[in-house]
């Protein structure tokens, strides 16, 4: 028979960073729970519908059409609905879909939801805050449009298993081997993915910056310094791989280049504009990611300046602290 401690130490060792792993499973968990309960299409996977949606959202985030309007959603859902199901929706009967999976996923006006669970390694109740869809702003019409937040994103990404330190990265080598194969037409959707990601990664650096500058005294100087060699490690084998990328993609092009042009095939002539637009979009993108190198990314000489300012505005209160002390003492005596 086991004994209470049998099942202590190591067996228990399983539960650490519970809340972590509860995180990142939380919002899967809130969109199974939430998208079941839509009776009008009992045919319907609304789970699997309602996924799509957040891919739809996101597809137009990667072509640079960040607001994506709630008829913009039902024009996508009919199509979806008649291609997988062969259901064909009335205009009315797509918004209604779209509203419902948005009040659903989000809620009228992209609410924080809080998923309650029980943490097992702290045997405390707690709860994580969900959204994944966020209001962007509204037009004169109050015509709500949407966009992911980073949580929505950070779920889409999972489930194609690119982690967030990684996914730059991971994303490079899937479009080299896209390049390399000739696919280009999803080279340039993959570009367009990359500098989607190349955007979130400056919000991310602007906001750890802006954290420095407002608690710069509660930052570890040695835990920044690590973070510092990471995020630096990680940008140098990015920019490696860009110019990987932009090697191969130039050798295609030369490669087809070299051949007569009114000899060129028809499918080489449009690799060859593909190559074209894909270069120019590469280097929108590569270029932001060097800026972010060189402007964005001394995050140790940020936390020296801003601690150095702290330091200064401490003295200089100090010292009028004293002068108004000696004032007193002088009107005293």
């Amino acid at each position: 028979m086991y004994q209470r401690n049998d099942f202590e130490g190591t067996s228990l060792d399983c539960l650490k960073d519970f809340r972590q792993r509860m995180n990142n499973l939380a919002p899967f968990i809130h969109l199974a729970r939430k998208l079941t309960g839509f009776q009008k299409y009992g045919e319907v996977d609304m789970i699997s519908v309602g996924f799509s949606v957040l891919l739809f959202i996101l597809e137009n985030m990667l072509i640079g059409r960040e607001e994506c309007s709630i008829d913009n959603i039902a024009d996508f859902l009919q199509l979806l609905l008649k291609r997988s199901y062969d259901i064909n929706m009335t205009q009315e009967e797509s918004r209604e879909m779209a509203f419902y999976i948005r009040d659903s996923i989000a809620g009228s006006g992209g609410e924080v939801v809080d998923f309650k669970f029980r943490n097992l390694e702290t045997n405390k109740d707690e709860s994580i805050s969900i959204k994944l869809i966020d209001t962007s702003y509204y037009e004169i019409k109050k015509s709500a449009r949407y966009k992911l937040t980073d949580q929505g994103m950070e779920l889409l990404f999972k489930t194609r298993e690119i982690y967030t330190e990684f996914r730059i990265n991971i994303t490079q080598l899937y479009l080299k081997q896209q390049i390399e194969k000739g696919i280009f037409s999803g080279a340039l959707q993959t570009v367009n993915e990359l500098n989607l990601q190349v955007r979130q990664l400056r919000e991310k650096l602007e906001s750890l910056l802006l954290n420095i500058r407002q608690n710069v005294l509660g930052i570890d100087f040695e835990d920044l310094k690590q973070l510092f060699s990471r995020i630096k490690e990680q940008f140098e084998i990015e920019r490696r791989e860009f110019g990987n990328i932009k090697r191969i993609l130039k050798e295609h092009r030369e490669n087809i280049e070299k051949i007569n042009y009114f000899e060129l095939e028809e499918d080489e002539l449009r690799k060859l504009e593909q190559i074209k637009v894909l270069s120019e979009k590469l280097n929108i993108t590569t270029a932001e990611h060097d800026r972010l190198f060189s402007e964005k990314l001394d995050i140790v000489g940020e936390y020296l300046k801003t601690i150095e300012i702290s330091f200064a505005r401490e003295s200089a209160n100090l010292l009028t602290l004293k002068k108004v002390s000696l004032m007193y003492l002088f009107q005293k005596i």
